[in-house]
C-alpha cells in the first residue's frame, strides 16, 4: 500500500504490484477499487457542469450586494456633505481673513500717506524759517513763508 500526497489533500490507493508482463506497460495493476471512486468523481463534477447554467462572464456573487452599497452609498453621501460644508466653513473663513488683511494693509497705506504728508508739510515749514530768516529775499516771498507759517501753526492738532 502506498499513500500520494497532493495539494489538495491526501488520497490513499491500493495498488499492487506484479511481475507479471500482462498486466501493462508500468507493471502495475490497479484493482477496481482504484478505478471506481476516480469514475464517480468525474461523473460528479460533470453532473455539476451540467447543472449549473452556463453564463458568459462572472456568475453574480449568492450575498446581496445592494444592501452594502447602499450603506457605502450613503456613507460616501455623507462624507461628501461634510466635506462641503467643511469646505464652506474655510472659504467664509478665508474671506474673512482677507477682509481682515485688506483692513490692515488700508491701514498701512493711510499711515504711510499720513506720513508722506507729513514730511511735505515740515519740509514747507523748514523752508519757510529758512525764507523768513534770510534777509536778502523779497517781500513777496517772505509774505508767502509767513503765510505757510501761519497755516501750520493754526492746523496743528
Amino acid at each position: 500500500m502506498q499513500e500520494h500526497d497532493f495539494h489538495s489533500g491526501t488520497i490513499s490507493d491500493t495498488i499492487e504490484i506484479s511481475s507479471d508482463e500482462g498486466a501493462g506497460s508500468d507493471g502495475f495493476k490497479s484493482t477496481d477499487a482504484e478505478e471506481k471512486p476516480a469514475r464517480k468523481k468525474e461523473d460528479r463534477a460533470s453532473t455539476k457542469r451540467q447543472g449549473m447554467p452556463s453564463s458568459k462572464g462572472v456568475p453574480a456573487p449568492r450575498h446581496k450586494r445592494k444592501s452594502s452599497r447602499t450603506s457605502m452609498g450613503s456613507e460616501l453621501a455623507d462624507y461628501l456633505a461634510s466635506n462641503a460644508e467643511y469646505m464652506q466653513y474655510m472659504m467664509k473663513s478665508d474671506h474673512e481673513c482677507m477682509k481682515i488683511q485688506q483692513k490692515r494693509e488700508n491701514q498701512q497705506d493711510e499711515k504711510e500717506a499720513a506720513g508722506v504728508r507729513a514730511a511735505q508739510v515740515e519740509a514747507r515749514v523748514r523752508n519757510a524759517r529758512e525764507v523768513l530768516a534770510n534777509e536778502v529775499m523779497p517781500d513777496d516771498m517772505k509774505e508767502v513763508a509767513r503765510k505757510v507759517l501761519l497755516d501750520y501753526f493754526t492746523n496743528v492738532n
